[in-house]
This record gives C-alpha cells, sequence and structure tokens, in this order.
C-alpha cells in the first residue's frame, strides 16, 4: 500500500514473513503459468525430421513447444504468418553403454528461436542441454525431447521475444500495412486475414488498421 511497516522486533518481522508467504503459496502462483498481456500469438514449428529426429519426435517437440507457448498464451500450430517458435538440435554427444541389454545415449544443445518469418529478424534465443537414453538412437532422441521442462529461463526468453515484437509493430506501422495489402494484391487472403486477426491490442496504430481492414479481407477470402 506504499508505507513501510515496523515491526517491534525481529521475531515480529519474521512472523509476518512467513505468513506472507503462506498467502502466496495459498494462491498457487508460478511463473511458468503467468499469461503475458501484451497478446503476441506465436506459430510454433515443428523440427524437420532428420537422422535420430524421427516424425515422432518432430511432433513431441511441437507438443512440447505448444505446452510452453500455451501457458502464457502466445501460442498455436500456425496462429501466426508472421512470428513464431522454432527450435535448432545441434548433437554433443552419441554412444553406446556397455551394459546388459545396451543402451544408446544422445544428447544434444536444442536453441529455441523466436524469429520473424517476414523479415527474417530473430528476436531471442536460448539453448537448452537435453540427454536422452533408449534402446535406439531414434528412441533415445525422442526420450531427450520428452526431458524438456518449461524454466523460468525459456519464460524470461519469450518475454523478452514478445516486447521486442510488440515493438516491431509499434515502430513499423506503413510497413506491416504494406505487406498486408501486398498479400491482398497477390489475392492470398488467407495470409493477409492471419496477419491482421494477430496484431496485438497494444499495437495501437496496426491494431486500427487491422481491425478496419478484417472484415474486408474476410469478405475477399469467403469469396
Amino acid at each position: 500500500q506504499g508505507r513501510e511497516q515496523v515491526f517491534a522486533s525481529d521475531d515480529e518481522r519474521m512472523h509476518a514473513i512467513e505468513k506472507k508467504r503462506a498467502e502466496l503459496d495459498s494462491l498457487q502462483l508460478d511463473i511458468e503459468t503467468l499469461v503475458f498481456d501484451n497478446n503476441i500469438k506465436l506459430s510454433v514449428l515443428p523440427p524437420a525430421p532428420n537422422g535420430d529426429i524421427t516424425m515422432g519426435t518432430s511432433k513431441a517437440m511441437v507438443a512440447k513447444m505448444m505446452q510452453i507457448t500455451a501457458q502464457n498464451g502466445i501460442g498455436g500450430y500456425g496462429n501466426s504468418p508472421a512470428f513464431c517458435l522454432a527450435t535448432l538440435f545441434t548433437p554433443t554427444g552419441r554412444a553406446a553403454t556397455g551394459t546388459v541389454p545396451q543402451r544408446m545415449i544422445t544428447k544434444y544443445t536444442i536453441t529455441f528461436v523466436v524469429g520473424n518469418m517476414l523479415t527474417g529478424d530473430v528476436y531471442a534465443t536460448y539453448d537448452m542441454d537435453v540427454e536422452g537414453a533408449g534402446a535406439t538412437f531414434e528412441e533415445s532422441t525422442y526420450n531427450a525431447v520428452n526431458s524438456i521442462k518449461n524454466c523460468n529461463e525459456i519464460q524470461q526468453m519469450l518475454k523478452t521475444a514478445s516486447e521486442r515484437i510488440l515493438s516491431w509493430y509499434n515502430s513499423n506501422p506503413q510497413g506491416f500495412k504494406s505487406i498486408v495489402e501486398e498479400y491482398v494484391a497477390n489475392q492470398d487472403y488467407a495470409t493477409a486475414y492471419a496477419l491482421l486477426a494477430t496484431v496485438p491490442t497494444q499495437a495501437t496504430a496496426c491494431f486500427d488498421y487491422a481491425s478496419k481492414r478484417q472484415g474486408q479481407v474476410l469478405e475477399e477470402l469467403k469469396n
């Protein structure tokens, strides 16, 4: 309330601190589930199946990314044609154990990247080291992906990226309009409409334009 509380003793102060902690715990607050308030939307892009990364592993990675972004209300599959969350797998270890039965071990550094698919700009990245074990290298890679946990570092990366994306909207209203109108001119109404529908409300100039243009483009799309 803007007032500094004065305690008669250290014991009274510690009692007040413990009481406040108990109150917060009762609310079950979790930084991993706090929804960002800028309405940024990201599309989740699957990693391309390659080598030990099977189609099943690619789908598991998408599920992990959607879970992480959905907890903050910023993600979806094919949600935005402009901004995306993608991953890059860098192998850092690959070995077979000498045990019976033999187990295969794979290690990766997975780089999470938030970028602009229209301009190629990268807004934030985060590197995570993962390790998996399985009967095959493909299975161990799948298990490595399933070991990924949401964490404060990923949330901070997404928060930073969201703020930079909002800044991009606010500093490029004419550029955004030109991009949309180019898709309209090429009769790609689906992409134009998706761009208009995912503008955050805090991007005032772009949002005003999108609000006025969205219905018109939707009619073209229906036709």
